[in-house]
């Protein structure tokens, strides 16, 4: 997805995200795991505590996405975080760390 804003001539103010379809699969996996199923429940019955569902119906946990532990999830969330041409990885502690910080299982 690319934006861009070009409301004031003299500024020209560019946005440009990367999806990854991984954030369609845990979506559709949340739904697989009981401990998210009942979690998601407890969100929509107003009871979720620090979980909520964010506007693309993805489960959240302090504002972390909620990993479902269904097949090799967590494996390929370490592996993107380790293999991307988009990561720095100064050491795998440190990139496990990074990851915590938008993830939660």
């Amino acid at each position: 997805m690319v934006r861009l804003d070009i409301s004031d001539s003299r500024r020209v103010l560019a946005f440009m995200g990367v999806q990854s379809s991984l954030l369609d699969r845990i979506r559709g996996c949340q739904f697989e795991d009981d401990t998210l199923v009942a979690f998601r429940d407890r969100v929509l019955a107003g009871d979720g505590g620090q979980a909520t569902l964010d506007p693309d119906g993805v489960l959240r946990f302090a504002g972390r996405i909620c990993v479902p532990r269904v097949g090799d999830l967590i494996q390929l969330i370490l592996s993107e975080g380790h293999e991307s041409r988009y990561s720095i990885h100064p050491g795998t502690a440190k990139m496990y760390r990074d990851l915590r910080q938008h993830y939660w299982w």
